[in-house]
């Protein structure tokens, strides 16, 4: 008969074993991170952003909430993220009276001005010859910058 000998097949069943052990262990450890971990971090994780988002910018009250007075207060704290909303009031297609009453509007208009037209595909001095395109990224947006820029960068990839 012509089977393996017995030393080669025990290597090759022992490094099997092994590999199923460490495929069963990452399966393990996958299974407690999408059921424990995940559900955890996606409920903690939004009030940990705006509680960080609210002490970067100097918003936070003393009960831990938006210390936002008036408009000037917004305009001084968050020079960008007024002027990037004032932009897309102004190329909106619907009036203030209307963004203000229809939520699905005012999604429309963050995702298709706010997000496609003013970071997504904003080509700042390219139209001019000059390639040192320089964005400004809205201060509510500062924590996503890094993949803000990953994203562009495949964008331009992608379309070019």
């Amino acid at each position: 008969g012509g089977g393996m000998k017995p030393l080669p097949y025990l290597v090759c069943s022992v490094t099997y074993l092994q590999i199923k052990a460490q495929m069963c262990r990452a399966d393990v450890a996958d299974f407690h991170l999408s059921r424990t971990l995940a559900p955890r971090i996606q409920a903690l994780g939004v009030p940990y952003e705006r509680n960080v988002f609210y002490r970067r910018f100097g918003l936070m009250d003393h009960n831990g909430g938006m210390a936002v007075e008036d408009i000037t207060s917004v305009t001084e704290k968050l020079p960008v993220t007024w002027e990037w909303v004032k932009g897309m009031v102004q190329k909106s297609e619907y009036g203030v009276d209307e963004l203000r009453q229809s939520e699905e509007k005012r999604v429309k208009l963050v995702q298709a001005v706010g997000w496609v037209d003013s970071i997504l595909f904003f080509r700042g001095g390219e139209d001019n010859g000059n390639s040192n395109e320089v964005i400004r990224i809205p201060e509510v947006l500062m924590q996503d910058v890094g993949n803000i820029h990953s994203i562009r960068d495949a964008t331009r990839v992608a379309v070019n």
